[in-house]
């Protein structure tokens, strides 16, 4: 199965918003439930900390989801 587009801990993810913004954040946890934490490096207004974002959006949206994998895994 290829993961490349599945978010892993230590993964950086870029969120591209349909207005021109770009959210810039590192993958931090990834709960039983599909839910992704991240840090972001500036605050994603979109992002609930609480829930974090579905790990299935960020896999099928390739519009606005970049994943840089994390290399040392």
């Amino acid at each position: 199965m290829d993961n490349t587009r599945w978010p892993g801990i230590g993964d950086l993810l870029i969120e591209r918003k349909k207005n021109g913004d770009e959210f810039i954040g590192l993958v931090t946890s990834v709960d039983g439930n599909g839910n992704v934490f991240i840090d972001w490096v500036k605050r994603n207004p979109d992002y609930t900390e609480k829930w974090g974002y579905s790990a299935t959006n960020i896999h099928n949206d390739f519009s606005a989801y970049e994943i840089i994998k994390n290399a040392s895994r």
